[in-house]
């Protein structure tokens, strides 16, 4: 598993249609972590491959339609999500992030600051005349626990890719963000909400071979 954060200029990711296909018919399952339930586990080694569709690949509309009510909710999550790889022992495969799934350890905490920023929180106003939310841990639980359905439908042939190739362009990762040239990644209609991102952009062979393929030529 390469550094995503800090690759060297030049370094290079492809996913060639052999990975894509394995991704798509690996198996997966939920488990539990020491920081959090549904936790997702794909049987699979191609974690860095896994990553950087996570974060730049778009669902199909099957997918779309069956999250519609949360839809907003799961890609926000997966915009921002770190995948990791189990390692040795016999335990190989990919993972959505053991501790720190979406940047921090306080898991709950993460899914629940998304739903705020995306008005899904509701909010009464105290004695004092201040906004509080009114939200406890239970609808963060249960919007985690159907995220954990969504990336598996997600991996299971519900994405498209929209690169497969991916160029390190050194370690950008400190860098304030209106520094970095991101019209790169808006140009093929990828927000780059992660810090990974910053740190890559798409190759533009995979890019015309992807137009290519959707035209069927």
């Amino acid at each position: 598993m390469k550094t995503l954060y800090n690759p060297k200029r030049g370094e290079r990711i492809d996913i060639t249609q052999e990975q894509l296909d394995e991704i798509r018919k690996c198996e997966s399952r939920v488990t539990e972590s020491a920081y959090y339930e549904h936790m997702v586990v794909w049987d699979t080694e191609l974690t860095d491959e896994m990553q950087m569709l996570a974060i730049t690949a778009k669902p199909k509309q099957w997918v779309v339609d069956k999250y519609a009510e949360n839809i907003e909710v799961h890609m926000a999550l997966l915009s921002t999500i770190y995948m990791d790889g189990l390692g040795g022992g016999g335990d190989e495969g990919t993972n959505m992030g053991y501790k720190r799934p979406f940047g921090n350890s306080d898991v709950i905490g993460d899914v629940m600051e998304e739903m705020r920023t995306l008005g899904r929180i509701a909010n009464e106003i105290d004695e004092d005349g201040n906004q509080i939310d009114i939200i406890d841990e239970v609808p963060a639980e249960m919007m985690l626990e159907e995220f954990a359905g969504f990336i598996r439908d997600f991996f299971a042939d519900g994405f498209e890719p929209t690169a497969t190739g991916f160029i390190g362009i050194g370690n950008n990762y400190n860098y304030p963000m209106h520094e970095i040239d991101d019209n790169k990644w808006k140009a093929i209609g990828v927000e780059p909400k992660h810090s990974y991102l910053y740190c890559w952009e798409p190759d533009k062979s995979s890019l015309r071979d992807i137009k290519l393929n959707n035209l069927g030529i």
